[in-house]
């Protein structure tokens, strides 16, 4: 598995590149991702299609917004956790919760949106997914927080809340 290395972060990080900057903190939350609710979904999804350009060239891997894609994610996070550098933990979440979010709205439906205060993707008034949240426990704790296990899981959620239930 290869890691990120020096000059993929520094693509990651880049200043022209739009970036979705998350943290555990309110107050954060507050003052910079309620200001621009507007444009954070563009933000978010050009930090998606940064994730498929930088696999595709930096690391040759060629991946989508799918189930195979959110496979290849879930290892890559492993091989993070395993030897990647805690520094880039932010930068990580924020690209590959993108990446992870915009493969569970191609694959199963909803939209981006603030959902009390964190990014998610709302599919009704009763489901949402927080894929920023997933990728981060991932890193911190390993396979056990899989991504891959979250993403299979979605459909059985809305299954089971889906009309009638």
């Amino acid at each position: 598995m290869l890691l990120i290395s020096a000059n993929i972060i520094s693509r990651i990080h880049d200043s022209r590149t739009p970036r979705v900057a998350l943290r555990t903190g309110r107050e954060w939350q507050r003052n910079t991702m309620m200001e621009n609710d507007g444009a954070m979904p563009e933000r978010i999804r050009a930090n998606a299609g940064l994730v498929i350009s930088v696999a595709r060239e930096e690391l040759r891997q060629e991946i989508g917004y799918d189930e195979a894609g959110v496979r290849w994610l879930d290892g890559y996070i492993k091989g993070q956790h395993d030897q990647g550098d805690p520094k880039n933990l932010d930068g990580l979440v924020n690209t590959l919760g993108a990446y992870l979010g915009e493969c569970i709205v191609h694959s199963f439906g909803g939209e981006w949106a603030n959902i009390d205060g964190s990014w998610g993707i709302r599919f009704d008034e009763r489901n949402a997914a927080f894929p920023f949240a997933k990728v981060r426990k991932q890193l911190e704790n390993g396979a056990g927080d899989s991504v891959l296990s979250f993403f299979a899981l979605i459909p059985a959620v809305l299954r089971r809340s889906g009309p009638g239930a």
